[in-house]
Formats: C-alpha cells, sequence, structure tokens
C-alpha cells in the first residue's frame, strides 16, 4: 500500500495562477488592513492590524519557499523576479540569499551544518523530551 508513480507526479505539478492570485490576494488583504486601519484608528484596530499583516507577510514567505523550489512559474528567471519583487524585498531580502542558506539546510538536515538547525541548538522552545 505505497504511493504509486502516478500519484507522486501530481504532488510535483504547480498552479501558477493560484501561486499569484495567493500573492495578489495577501497584498490586497495587507493594503486593505491598512486602509481600514487608517480610517478608524484606535488601539483595538492596530494591534488587529499588527496580526492580520504579519500573518500575510508570513504567507507571503511560505509562497517564496514554495518558489524557492521552483515551484512557482517555469520560466526559473520570471518566477525568481516575481517572487522577489513581491514576497522577499518587502521582507528586505532575496531569493537568490533565502536559497544559498536553504540548500544548506537540506544538504546537511538536523546536523551541526544545517543553518536552521544551529541557531535551534539548547534553545527550550525546540528542545522536546522523549516520554
Amino acid at each position: 500500500m505505497g504511493i504509486e508513480k502516478g500519484q507522486l507526479k501530481e504532488l510535483y505539478d504547480t498552479a501558477p495562477h493560484i501561486h499569484a492570485l495567493a500573492i495578489l490576494a495577501n497584498w490586497l488583504i495587507i493594503f486593505g488592513t491598512a486602509y481600514l486601519t487608517n480610517m478608524f484608528f484606535n488601539p483595538f484596530t492596530y494591534i488587529l492590524a499588527i496580526l492580520i499583516i504579519g500573518a500575510r507577510m508570513h504567507a507571503l514567505a511560505i509562497l517564496m519557499h514554495d518558489a524557492t523550489h521552483f515551484r512557482f512559474l517555469k520560466n526559473r528567471k520570471m518566477s525568481d523576479l516575481v517572487t522577489n519583487l513581491f514576497c522577499m524585498y518587502p521582507l528586505f531580502s532575496s531569493l537568490d540569499k533565502y536559497r544559498h542558506n536553504h540548500k544548506k539546510h537540506h544538504q546537511h538536515l538536523n546536523t551541526e551544518e544545517d543553518p536552521d538547525w544551529i541557531v535551534k541548538i539548547g534553545r527550550k522552545e525546540f528542545s522536546f523530551s522523549i516520554l
């Protein structure tokens, strides 16, 4: 009872129109939230706006992660350009910088050479006890 070859291939299919719509939807939510917060400003709407905008910026980072693995547009240069403009530059980074770090993460997963692992070693929130 394993995964058949055809089933696995379906997981690798891309849906660039959905990816692009997700980028657009996140930016519409970000700008809409900023606009409404400005129109109806009070401490509650300000805090709510911080939470909403932060969540949407995180969603853009997740879309960027998919593009890092070449899961957005078939044209890699165009994919990188769109991802940089709408996902990475607003987060003050670039896809090349993230891809370089992320490649090391995959090459050395959960070892002392994994850049994502190193920053978590010894931190209480990343320590899990085995029952």
